[in-house]
């Protein structure tokens, strides 16, 4: 595939992005899996069983609820979050909270390192843009949209600034994982991930109180806008259309929306 897609959903985020012309690179400790980086301070783990047995404590009982570092520390040790994540389960007694808890406090320090890289900024994109579960994670379930660029210019997207264009490899055991260079640590991520099939570019910015740091694409490279369904049928749509037509008039412009009879998504042109 030569495209290969941005999922956004946020409202005021994408007009923003899309007026200006630029792509949102986040520091690590802002992305949503909780191990991001750990490759990089593997001698910080104090033992790979230790360290897998807390992974797989972590993602067991919360299912497909994947959370930041914010909400590990602040939603998953409080009382009231227990009661909204799981008071209508009956198959989650009191000691699933405790072994959530216990968890969270048992990885701190291995997700104290993602606070030490101010120099590096990820903005993720997929090459499964027909994927449900992507729709639904980052595109706030069709209310959000997928933009579209080629690969190659994507490569060349700003060489002045040493950015990088990387496709994550999945790895079931990430712990055990040696790196020839300790900077590739981007490009892995362990196989919970994998339906994601991501592409990262990568930045290297030195940061001291910013979440993140914005690049600059040239519109006539956006060459697909994908609107979710529910987006399209929002009032807020036809202002957003108003802008994709007078800053984007050679991008395609295509309407997802969920076919699950199928497990996917489906693709049709704007009518």
């Amino acid at each position: 595939m030569k495209e290969i897609f941005r999922l956004r959903s946020d409202y005021k985020n994408i007009k923003e992005e899309l007026e200006n012309g630029y792509l949102w690179f986040s520091l690590p400790e802002y992305l949503n899996d909780p191990f991001e980086g750990i490759l990089a301070n593997v001698d910080l783990i104090r033992s790979h069983e230790q360290v897998k047995e807390r992974t797989e404590l972590a993602y067991k009982p919360i299912e497909s609820l994947l959370f930041t570092e914010q909400q590990l520390n602040e939603e998953l040790t409080v009382k009231s979050s227990y009661n909204r994540y799981w008071k209508q389960r009956s198959d989650c007694p009191s000691s699933i909270f405790r072994r959530i808890r216990d968890c969270t406090n048992g990885i701190e320090n291995e997700m104290q390192q993602k606070r030490n890289y101010k120099d590096i900024q990820i903005c993720c994109f997929t090459k499964n843009i027909e994927s449900l579960y992507l729709w639904g994670m980052y595109a706030k379930n069709f209310c959000g949209l997928g933009l579209g660029f080629d690969k190659s210019y994507l490569e060349q997207i700003d060489i002045n600034r040493n950015v990088k264009l990387l496709s994550v490899e999945y790895l079931p055991d990430l712990f055990t994982k040696k790196l020839a260079i300790k900077e590739d640590w981007p490009k892995y991520k362990t196989s919970e991930w994998e339906q994601e099939k991501e592409v990262r570019l990568v930045a290297n910015e030195n940061l001291n109180e910013d979440k993140g740091i914005k690049i600059n694409f040239e519109k006539r490279e956006l060459k697909t806008i994908i609107v979710g369904n529910k987006l399209k049928d929002d009032e807020k749509f036809s202002e957003l259309f108003e802008l994709i037509f007078n800053n984007y008039e050679n991008a395609k412009i295509l309407i997802a929306s969920p076919l699950y009879s199928a497990g996917k998504v489906k693709l049709e042109k704007l009518k």
